[in-house]
């Protein structure tokens, strides 16, 4: 791809970086990418097995040249590698598998990387096959020297057992560390399987080789995995009859120790067989530990010992040549010198007898080779270099090779005039890892990446991860594949960017936020609610000053201490910009269990900011308001979406490996994830930690990003990631404790970081005709047609942003029914939500009409000037003698009534009805109503359990009619014909906005075989009356019942015939009757003239 098709806002790889980077400093410039130039073709190969690799010719892609075989080069981690041969058609070269040493990048400090056996992320390195301008490097052949000298018996060989069951840290155990950086530490790594107290764990190893009378070294690293110290001895034996200890090793709560001792030759079976043996002596019941790796380093016979290849490594000497034999070497047996593995020599000598030279007291490595890997072709891949201009972007999305189309079309919104005119640019992940981290999966890769962008001093650009990150090991997949990572574990997102191109220690260099979208449509549907967002014409933007503060707790004083903290806050944001207005949701039971809060009608008004302070866990907070996509909770804001922040463990987790989205699924996303991702629904962006919180960082937190969002005029107003970047600044400014560093590491911003949340531009002051105006007679003991003074009493909303040093004025025009009219002014604060004025003025006869005007002058800027008048019509002959007008303002609270029937009847939960039932919803209000589809949401469950989903009915499916001015009534011809049970609800509203508490829900049964016709009476015994009660699916076939009471002697007491109609299948019978037992017949005529006669005794007691 050529660079022009940038401009087409595709990248696919870019200039390469090599330089050391640290997470709390500056990159060390100048930028090394030399080993990459864009104008050659290269082809990625990928190691995961140390060895001869051979790659054939005809293996490599087709579009890639091999004409010229002495131009190939081949690149590994930023250097060039000498080709062993490029001879026969084939590229014959040493590879080694990718070590983990990059990781260490990510520790802090970089040194507590103890274990150099694994790796985080991946076990796959990569090599570049590039045709150069330049001859390729190639390995040198040495002829053996003269054989001759002391033949070298032995070499010293290192057998490592690393494991990989668990990580030190992990959290799958409740005993775990009682506080987590998101940066690594402590010597963090993949571990051995825990062992509990009171445990041993024993591993048997073989010496294969070893020289008699020689003494292994062996060195073990343990991980405590439990808070306490221990200490942790160590036997080494033949069996575990016959077993010494050899030491103990000192170990603290979840830190790594390295430990070493040496085995003695009574430890070991004749065959080299031994067995190590790890049990803690802690008395603590909780103890835990594990054992991370253990190697064994000895002396060797020099032989393949029936492996196709084989490492040898000679320590150092001050001889300038090494004497050695293969003892099983065959002419086959190739000889390679990789002292240095970018540097190989190639060893020519006749027979299995050899002499190399050495550098003289440096280690020597030879490796042994019959036979070479082959490279397969899935590991064989083109990729493409192109350098951007570091300059031309100011926003960059990191999005994986799925997610690409979704991710360019969000671009191409963002370099829109509606979507800001940015300057994007979308990168794949997989060219990051090729350009940044040499082919290697890796979050450095990121690091590496976003400091390269920043090279031109220019900070004022935002980072976009489009795409998912696992950082819960226990579901991490080896080479990241389609991830977006993120740093370390607990996830953070800020550590990807933090101290680069000169922002300071634990501060991000750019605003980052993430979409953890799982597929394109998430992408697509989160565009349409940014659009909806940023572009709403609305003038009215009141709902923005709506702010809701929820509050958990585990007892009554812990609720107490959370809702006043947030209490606190309150009056930074009704004083400041916003001029918002708090409701607060307190958790009413000091219990730890969940407790539930609907705050269904406040979301689906409008809500600016919502602010939650508690516990929680990646799907639940314990005050509990739900997903937004559980239908039960009938959530519907579409337009008005908040700026969410949660304090509560774990909240905003989005980096477990959950991908179910059915809020009753176990592997269900987060609850943070599911606000973001819905369509049409919940929110555009979202702060909240991912792992563990505590009270005091968070109230900082908390205190820092009220008074940058509502307070400082030079930061209200900002993106939310800019916003972001200086609360974490104000926090670092002065003393912090690690805990305040958790805390803003692990503040995942959900969202665009270019977002401007919690903020309205201009102020927006409004009156209203129907509700702003009142006036009130001089006293209540007299009516206003006797008053010489009235008094109005103004209702003033401001919608928009609130300037405390403002003034307003009012005008206050009352009008004559003689014609004449007289004004009052008044100027007023400005107003930060509502107020209420209060205007005096002399009456001199019948009012007709009272008329307020605001901002007369037009010197305030507003949203909207066309609400700044409202005016009262005045029935003089009612308002005279009362003593205020209007008396009474109906404001519409009530919500509407819905009526569902199932083949024109109601029906009870869980009764069996026949297939493709008519099911009919009537929805009445007290208010008039019009055919307004969005009033009612209609959804099927098909089944009766949390194993299916809700799936809501298209309106192409329905039937919607007006059935009276105040009703619509909706038909759905249900295509419900399999058996099984089935659940339906629906939310409705009417057209102010109203709902019930509670959404309706019904189960019922779908049977294929009809069930009989039944009559229930019930209460029965009875006292004052009788309900009679058909039921079973065949009452739709009814076209007459004809019942008779009897007494116990066989006279009739009560006799009637009934027509019902589909829906009729009840009646009552309350005929008074004395105290005694009774018999009743009821005879149910069907339509195809079959009749059904059921009988019954009913008891009367009075």
């Amino acid at each position: 791809m050529s660079f022009r098709a940038l401009l087409n806002l595709r990248l696919l790889v870019f200039l390469g970086l090599y330089a050391p980077l640290t997470l709390y400093g500056q990159a060390r410039p100048p930028y090394t990418n030399q080993w990459i130039s864009d104008d050659q073709p290269y082809v990625k190969l990928k190691v995961s097995a140390k060895g001869i690799h051979r790659v054939a010719f005809s293996a490599l892609p087709a579009k890639f040249s091999v004409n010229r075989p002495e131009k190939l080069q081949l690149w590994h981690r930023g250097s060039q590698v000498a080709i062993l041969s490029v001879a026969n058609n084939e590229i014959l070269f040493y590879g080694v598998p990718n070590d983990g040493s990059t990781d260490s990048l990510l520790y802090r400090p970089m040194n507590s990387r103890m274990n150099p056996y694994v790796s985080m992320y991946s076990d796959v390195s990569a090599y570049f096959l590039t045709v150069g301008k330049e001859n390729g490097l190639r390995a040198k052949i040495v002829g053996s020297s003269p054989v001759n000298g002391a033949i070298t018996e032995f070499h010293q060989q290192t057998d490592v057992q690393a494991f990989s069951n668990e990580y030190s840290l992990s959290t799958l155990s409740p005993i775990r560390a009682n506080f987590f950086n998101s940066f690594f530490e402590k010597g963090a790594s993949k571990t051995g399987v825990t062992v509990l107290a009171g445990k041993s764990i024993s591993y048997n190893f073989k010496l294969t080789g070893k020289i008699i009378g020689s003494r292994p070294l062996v060195s073990v690293m343990v991980h405590g995995r439990s808070n306490n110290a221990r200490s942790i001895e160590v036997y080494a034996g033949k069996n575990e009859n016959s077993v010494r200890k050899v030491g103990a090793i000192a170990n603290a709560y979840f830190t790594a120790s390295k430990y070493s001792f040496v085995l003695e030759e009574s430890d070991l079976n004749a065959d080299g067989s031994g067995l190590f043996v790890f049990k803690s002596v802690a008395s603590d019941k909780l103890e835990r530990f594990s054992v991370a790796y253990y190697s064994i380093t000895y002396d060797q016979r020099i032989a393949l010992n029936g492996q196709s290849s084989k490492e040898l490594n000679f320590p150092q000497s001050s001889e300038a040549n090494t004497r050695f034999k293969i003892a099983d070497g065959t002419a086959e047996t190739k000889v390679y010198d990789i002292t240095s593995q970018i540097a190989p020599r190639i060893l020519e000598g006749k027979g299995t007898d050899l002499s190399i030279s050495r550098t003289k007291n440096s280690a020597l490595r030879i490796y042994l080779s019959n036979k070479p890997i082959e490279i397969a072709p899935d590991k064989i891949s083109n990729v493409d270099m192109v350098s951007p201009e570091v300059k031309k972007y100011d926003y960059i999305i990191i999005t994986s090779q799925p997610l690409d189309a979704g991710a360019v079309a969000y671009a191409e919104y963002r370099k829109s005039a509606q979507g800001g005119s940015f300057a994007p640019l979308v990168v794949k992940i997989t060219d990051v890892y090729n350009q940044f981290n040499f082919g290697e999966p890796s979050p450095i890769a990121i690091r590496r990446f976003v400091d390269y962008m920043l090279s031109d001093g220019n900070r004022e650009k935002n980072l976009f991860l489009i795409g998912s990150s696992t950082t819960f090991n226990e579901r991490m997949v080896r080479e990241l594949p389609n991830e977006v990572p993120t740093i370390g574990f607990p996830g953070s997102d800020i550590l990807l960017v933090e101290g680069l191109a000169g922002a300071g220690r634990e501060i991000a260099a750019v605003p980052i936020g993430r979409l953890a979208a799982l597929n394109n449509k998430n992408i697509y549907d989160y565009l349409e609610k940014v659009k909806e967002y940023e572009q709403s014409n609305a003038t009215d933007q009141s709902w923005k000053k709506n702010i809701l503060h929820l509050n958990g707790g585990k007892s009554s004083s812990e609720i107490t201490q959370l809702k006043n903290i947030l209490a606190g806050l309150a009056p930074i944001a009704e004083k400041g910009y916003i001029g918002g207005k708090v409701k607060p949701f307190v958790k009413q039971q000091g219990i730890s269990e969940v407790e539930t809060v609907n705050i269904t009608p406040e979301i689906n008004s409008g809500v600016g900011l919502l602010t939650y302070f508690g516990h929680g866990s990646p799907t639940i907070t314990d005050l509990d308001f739900g997903y937004i996509t559980d239908v039960t909770r009938a959530y519907n804001n579409q337009g008005k979406y908040p700026l969410m922040y949660f304090n509560g463990c774990g909240v905003g987790n989005v980096f477990s490996g959950r991908t179910g989205t059915n809020p009753s699924s176990s592997n269900r996303i987060a609850l943070s994830q599911d606000w973001i991702l819905a369509p049409k629904h919940g929110t555009v962006a979202i702060m909240a930690n991912t792992f563990s919180t505590y009270v005091s960082p968070t109230k900082n937190y908390l205190e820092k990003l009220y008074s940058v969002l509502f307070e400082d005029p030079t930061t209200s107003g900002q993106s939310i990631g800019k916003i972001q970047i200086e609360v974490a600044k104000r926090i670092f400014a002065n003393g912090y404790q690690e805990y305040d560093v958790a805390n803003a590491h692990q503040a995942l911003l959900q969202g665009d970081p270019a977002l401007k949340m919690a903020y309205i531009s201009l102020p927006d002051y409004k009156v209203d005709n129907y509700e702003s105006i009142t006036i009130y007679s001089e006293s209540v003991e007299k009516t206003l047609g006797n008053s010489t003074k009235l008094r109005a009493s103004v209702v003033i909303k401001n919608s928009g942003k609130y300037f405390a040093g403002e003034k307003l004025s009012v005008a206050l025009k009352y009008v004559y029914q003689n014609g004449t009219s007289e004004v009052k002014y008044q100027t007023v604060p400005a107003i930060p939500n509502q107020d209420t004025v209060q205007i005096e003025f002399p009456i001199k006869g019948a009012l007709k009409q009272i008329e307020v005007k605001l901002d007369q002058e037009n010197s305030i800027r507003e949203l909207s000037e066309s609400n700044n008048i409202a005016e009262l019509l005045i029935d003089w002959e009612q308002a005279s003698a009362q003593y205020l007008y209007p008396i009474e303002r109906v404001k519409d609270l009530v919500h509407p009534v819905l009526d569902v029937t199932f083949n024109d009847r109601m029906i009870q939960d869980m009764e069996a009805i026949g297939p493709l039932p008519k099911i009919q919803f009537e929805l009445s209000d007290d208010r008039l109503m019009s055919v307004d589809t969005n009033l009612m949401e209609i959804f099927v469950k098909p089944c009766a359990d949390n194993n299916c989903d809700f799936q809501r009915i298209a309106y192409r499916d329905l039937k919607v009619r007006q059935s009276s001015d105040r009703s619509i009534s909706v038909e759905y011809g249900a295509n419900l014909s399999l058996p099984g049970v089935y659940e339906v609800l629906v939310n409705t509203k009417d057209v102010s906005g109203n709902s019930p508490e509670n959404p309706y829900q019904i189960k019922f049964q779908i049977t294929q075989v009809a069930d009989d016709i039944n009559l229930v009476c019930s209460p029965n015994p009875a006292t004052d009356y009788v309900r009679f009660r058909l039921t079973g699916i065949e009452q739709k076939k009814i076209i007459q019942v004809d019942y008779t009471i009897y007494d116990v002697k066989g006279i009739v007491q009560a006799k009637k015939s009934l027509r019902p109609l589909a829906s009729v299948q009840d009646w009552y019978w309350t005929d008074k009757l004395r105290s005694g037992s009774y018999i009743y017949k009821a005879v149910v005529s069907k339509g195809d003239g079959s009749a059904k006669t059921i009988t019954g005794r009913l008891n009367i007691t009075n």
